[in-house]
């Protein structure tokens, strides 16, 4: 089966992640009446993808010059200042978050998690998992998930399978704790 990760745009923007997580995202920006629900899905889909783009661009670039355990050093140190400069870039407030997170800084909320949990549901039933948004007193949050691919699943899947025992040693000094 496969996973999925969540990029949530809370609009200010701030992008939040990940179910088994490769990149997942979020955005906050200030609400006016006048604007619409597909406009707010629409802008945070934008920068999440951006984001992804981003982040999958410079693993695809780890990879290549040191193989995945370059990635997952790559990742250890750079995807958190990465992902923080995309909110620079972007004017929004992104942050990757996941309910299976290596970096605490990473773990998702209560809410987030449900989301996740509904989600998951919706994809072992095999239904169409659409983005959502959630609207505050003065933000809107955003949530869409992209299904992990098979780069991702080179440090974030089955042991054995689809991360080589080498790379589950390296995970395991970086995060003693996943």
């Amino acid at each position: 089966m496969k996973s999925i990760s969540f990029l949530s745009i809370a609009l200010l923007f701030f992008i939040a992640t990940s179910l088994t997580s490769c990149s997942d995202t979020a955005a906050v920006e200030e609400v006016s009446s006048e604007d619409s629900t597909s406009d707010f899905l629409k802008q945070g889909k934008e920068i999440a993808l951006a984001t992804k783009s981003v982040l999958g661009q410079n693993l695809m670039q780890a990879i290549q010059k040191g193989g995945v355990i370059n990635a997952l050093e790559f990742c250890t140190v750079q995807a958190i200042p990465l992902t923080d400069s995309m909110s620079v870039a972007l004017n929004a407030k992104v942050k990757r978050v996941s309910d299976k997170p290596r970096n605490p800084m990473n773990a998702a909320s209560k809410e987030e998690l449900e989301m996740m949990d509904r989600y998951n549901t919706q994809m072992k039933n095999k239904k169409t998992i659409q983005p959502e948004m959630k609207t505050y007193d003065d933000y809107v949050v955003g949530y869409y998930p992209i299904e992990t691919n098979s780069m991702c699943l080179q440090c974030h899947g089955k042991v054995g399978k689809d991360v080589a025992l080498q790379t589950d040693k390296m995970i395991k000094k970086y995060y003693p704790n996943d």
